[in-house]
């Protein structure tokens, strides 16, 4: 049994080791940016990902930096770095290239810690995992943007612009925005019935259809036949999933449903997106099935009108 003493100190929360000593906003120059880097890192300070560094630097090709929060604390009568590697990282190597980003501020702020516990309490304060911005966080403020979309599901609309992006880029070969950058789409006023449409399709619960193939293959038949395809998805959200009916819309339903259920494996995006299809063009060609095929051995199925 755990000693009440000792239970008190696994129990309570870490006393703040830290406090702050100035706070100010400076012109971020090259020479303020080697003063820093001169500094000594604390054992905070995250391993260096060229990835991040990349990232960073695209954005100050695009002229998208903002202003950076850099902190130092006083540890041992020693001032050292506590975050702020890769984007110092970046503009110091910006000003080898003599391409140093012009008009950018820093705030600066620094701590004094009381020891190597208040550094690492210090550190987490900056970059919480709990406040940094999702997907869904990102495509909510572009959703936000346009009045007429804010009665759409935030992750429905979401998902609705994965879809449309992986099936132009996957099946069309149409080049698209990546990432963040995806959701300015919801500015594409000719998206809005579509999604709306799709946000009304999944009013019910239908978490096995919520997935970007699934979606990419509703987004390509709603643009072969808008009508067609709202009686057959309609179909495979709502039907009843008995095994012995051979409906293509009946054995997608299944499908699906077993994929959620993990009765099956998940096989790979292309594969998922390739069984909709075919499941969608027996139901064109007014054809029975017994099973879907998502083989793909050079190019997706052409959609049937």
């Amino acid at each position: 049994m755990l000693d009440k003493t000792v239970l008190e100190m696994t129990t309570a929360p870490p006393k703040v080791g830290y406090h702050l000593i100035s706070s100010v906003v400076d012109d971020l120059t090259p020479d303020y940016v080697k003063q820093f880097r001169s500094l000594p890192a604390t054992t905070t300070e995250r391993e260096l990902k060229e990835g991040r560094v990349e990232h960073l630097d695209q954005k100050a090709e695009n002229g998208q930096l903002v202003t950076f929060h850099w902190v130092t604390a006083q540890l041992d009568g020693e001032t050292r770095r506590v975050n702020g590697q890769h984007s110092s990282t970046m503009l110091e190597r910006r000003i080898v290239k003599e391409k140093f980003p012009k008009d950018l501020k820093v705030h600066r702020e620094h701590f004094e810690v009381d020891d190597g516990n208040g550094l690492a309490l210090l550190f987490r304060q900056f970059d919480d995992r709990a406040s940094g911005r999702s997907p869904l966080d990102i495509s909510g403020v572009y959703q936000g943007l346009h009045p007429e979309l804010l009665d759409i599901n935030r992750k429905i609309a979401k998902l609705g612009i994965d879809g449309y992006v992986w099936y132009q880029r996957q099946v069309e070969k149409v080049p698209m925005p990546i990432g963040d950058d995806a959701y300015g789409l919801f500015s594409d006023t000719g998206l809005y019935p579509l999604l709306h449409w799709i946000n009304g399709l999944f009013a019910v619960k239908s978490e096995e259809m919520k997935h970007q193939p699934v979606v990419a293959a509703i987004v390509g038949t709603y643009m072969t036949n808008e009508a067609a395809a709202k009686d057959f998805w309609q179909e495979v959200v709502n039907l009843p999933n008995g095994d012995d009916d051979p409906s293509p819309q009946s054995v997608l339903t299944n499908w699906l449903l077993a994929m959620q259920a993990k009765k099956i494996d998940r096989p790979e995006k292309a594969h998922v997106y390739q069984g909709c299809i075919y499941a969608w063009n027996a139901f064109r060609d007014n054809k029975s099935i017994t099973a879907i095929r998502d083989d793909i051995k050079k190019n997706f199925f052409a959609i049937h009108e």
